[in-house]
Parts: C-alpha cells; sequence; structure tokens
C-alpha cells in the first residue's frame, strides 16, 4: 500500500515503492528510482529514507527538518534516513523530477567505502562502517555529470528497460558523485576563519540554512538583518562569513537568484509580467523592468519573445 502521493511515482523497479505511512521498515524495501511529471504535487508529510532529490525541469519546493528547500535544474537536496519531509509544485508547465531512495545499507556501505584506498578494500572485501558524513540542511549545486547520471535514471525508468542491476551500479555512480561535490563542499567550509574543524562545521550549517532562506523567499522583500537572523548570526558577521565562502554578498546571490528564477517564468509560463514581478519581490512592474535590464540587458518582454 501506498499514500495518493507515492503511487504517482513511476519505479524503476515494479513493487518497490517505499511509503512511509504505509511502510514502516525502509530496510525492507531495496534501493530504488522514481521519475514524476506533473503540473500539481502535494506529498503531505513523509518520514524519508536516505534519499536523493531532484527536478529536471521547473521548481519544486522541500521542506525537511524544518527548513524549506527550493529546487531547481542547478541543485538537488540529500534527505537522510528519517527525517520528516514533505514536497509541493505548482506549475503552469509540468515539472519533472526524479527521486532515488537508497536501501539503508546500501547508502551506507557505497558512502563508507569511497574514502579507503584499493589496497585497503583489497584485504578487506566485507569491511563496512557506520560512519556516514553529516548533510548540511541545504541543497547542493549540480555538475554536468549529475545531469548525465539524471538523464539515464529517467531513460531507464521510462522505457521500463532496466534491470535490478543496471540501478544498482547507476546509484553506485550517483553516490559517487554525492561524495566527490559533498568534498567540494567541505573544502568550501574551510574558507571559514574560525580554528576549530567543529565550529567551522557549524558556521557553514548556519550560512547553507539562510542561502536555502534566500531562495525559499524569492518574493519577499528580504534584508541583511532578517537573512541573518535565519542563520542565528549578527548581521556583520553574516556578510564576512557568507562573502568569504560564496565569494559573493548575500544581496548579490539573492539578485542572481532572482533573475534565474524570473528568467524562467518569461520564458516557460504564460504569466503576466507584474506576476512574475511579483514572483521575484517587486511590487512595481516598472522597477522590475528596470532592474532586469541591468542585471541581463535585456527587458523581460525581449525575454519571453525569445
Amino acid at each position: 500500500m501506498s499514500c495518493s502521493y507515492c503511487q504517482q511515482l513511476i519505479p524503476a523497479l515494479p513493487g518497490q515503492n517505499y511509503c512511509s505511512r504505509h511502510q514502516h521498515r525502509p530496510e525492507a524495501v531495496r534501493s530504488n528510482a522514481f521519475f514524476l511529471r506533473t503540473k500539481r504535487l502535494y506529498s503531505g508529510e513523509h518520514q524519508s529514507r536516505w534519499a536523493f532529490r531532484a527536478v529536471l525541469s521547473g521548481y519544486q519546493a522541500v521542506e525537511s527538518n524544518a527548513h524549506r528547500h527550493t529546487l531547481d535544474q542547478s541543485n538537488y537536496l540529500i534527505t537522510p534516513q528519517g527525517v520528516h519531509y514533505q514536497t509541493e509544485i505548482q506549475a503552469e508547465q509540468d515539472v519533472e523530477l526524479i527521486v532515488v531512495g537508497f536501501h539503508p545499507e546500501f547508502f551506507q556501505t557505497a558512502f563508507a567505502q569511497i574514502p579507503q584506498t584499493t589496497e585497503y578494500l583489497l584485504n578487506k572485501p566485507d569491511w563496512t562502517t557506520t560512519a556516514i558524513p553529516a548533510f548540511w540542511e541545504t541543497s547542493y549545486p549540480r555538475t554536468p555529470v549529475f545531469n548525465a547520471i539524471l538523464s539515464q535514471y529517467k531513460q531507464l525508468i521510462l522505457n521500463r528497460s532496466g534491470s535490478a542491476q543496471e540501478l544498482e551500479e547507476l546509484s553506485a555512480n550517483l553516490i559517487n558523485q554525492i561524495a566527490a561535490n559533498h568534498q567540494t563542499a567541505e573544502a568550501r567550509a574551510s574558507l571559514i576563519p574560525a580554528k576549530k574543524p567543529a565550529v567551522r562545521e557549524e558556521l557553514f550549517r548556519r550560512l547553507q540554512i539562510a542561502r536555502s532562506y534566500m531562495e525559499s523567499q524569492l518574493d519577499q522583500q528580504l534584508g541583511l538583518e532578517q537573512i541573518a537572523a535565519a542563520a542565528c548570526l549578527s548581521p556583520f558577521h553574516f556578510l564576512r562569513l557568507f562573502k568569504a565562502v560564496f565569494q559573493l554578498s548575500p544581496m548579490q546571490y539573492l539578485a542572481q537568484t532572482r533573475i534565474k528564477k524570473a528568467k524562467y517564468l518569461l520564458a516557460n509560463s504564460n504569466e503576466a509580467v507584474a506576476s512574475i514581478a511579483e514572483a521575484v519581490s517587486f511590487t512595481d512592474q516598472g522597477a522590475f523592468a528596470r532592474w532586469f535590464k541591468r542585471h541581463t540587458g535585456q527587458t523581460p518582454s525581449g525575454i519571453r519573445l525569445n
């Protein structure tokens, strides 16, 4: 049995769906991948197993651990096992999404073996560990390799041509990329000027929470003090740390993210320009048009015509 949300997901392996509302033992269900194309979606609250979530087109809102995240074609989200989450989509054009749910043992073993040397694993082929690095409460940037893997998932699911072995191999490739990306994030966290690793990790976690907060509040007028409060940091401290880690000020990052969403809506929806302006925090259409041209060199109507 599964709920209406889980029933909409098209699985790579039939009969291997996991729905926390009806199945409370994720270890009883093997790793699987799911595809969904929809304009409207509301999942209600679920409890996740280890899962990778990404969209191939459009925007998806995901709330996990009481933090709201916005997924688009440039990022992905990891929801750890046991985390409560809910997801929502409201769009004019179809949004395509991929969810890869991992059997706990598969995720744990694959992720833990990545940093070990070939020689070590050769001598201990059955080596396992419970060590999985902490995933910060944030979305992570996607690389072209991620996009290629997601295209393979989509093809495998929709063609119904894949085997359990092919899915396992593809999932292992995905975990390798997740691990590499996590190491890149850790390197970025090292830019924080703090001596103790635990302090750097905590500050980076707070910066990521603030970044996700900005991405999920594009329609609101956000000031530095309000964003810093989401990170539980003073405005001055937050500004300095954010620039050190992301090489942009919070307002520059916010403008960049708003431009991306405005461009998407102009090109992929029939919404009035005034409505799109409101979606990126402008109540005045003229002010939005001037701001948009200053940042892109084009007018909103020019983007729509193209």
